[in-house]
């Protein structure tokens, strides 16, 4: 069963450079161990257009997007599911203030009229013109979704 990560005593979550991370590393240390971790610097994806991703242009295409945030107490670790609804321009907002006690986690995908879910969930989806789908980082992985 799957408890949870827990960030070690006086620790944070990883700050790491895009251009310091090759697919299978990323792969290894972060998303097969289920460990959250902050990815500094852009893509280098042809497509990826996120350099216009400020504070402001976040909250002004995507800021209305109402979200579901993992929320951690102190001494506990996130994947726990205690989740509270907040907008993503007060996730931004947090965020830059160094609130690390807030985890944009994996947001529920609405199913489209064919019936299937859709790839893209808010905030996302707001923000879908400005990056590839499967990212150079992913190497072989195909996103189930974003």
């Amino acid at each position: 069963q799957y408890e949870g990560y827990l960030p070690a005593p006086g620790g944070a979550v990883d700050n790491v450079r895009v251009e310091h991370l090759e697919p299978e590393d990323f792969w290894a240390r972060y998303i097969c161990a289920r460990r959250p971790v902050l990815i500094r610097g852009h893509l280098r994806d042809e497509s990826w257009q996120a350099t216009k991703w400020t504070d402001e242009y976040l909250i002004e295409h995507a800021g209305a997007a109402e979200l579901l945030v993992e929320q951690r107490k102190e001494e506990e670790g996130f994947g726990k599911g205690i989740k509270v609804r907040k907008t993503f321009a007060e996730v931004v907002q947090q965020a830059s203030s160094g609130d690390d006690k807030h985890y944009l986690t994996t947001q529920e995908v609405p199913l489209q009229n064919n019936g299937l879910p859709g790839i893209y969930t808010a905030p996302i989806s707001h923000l879908a013109q400005d990056f590839p789908v499967q990212p150079i980082l992913l190497g072989n992985l195909v996103p189930y979704q974003l």
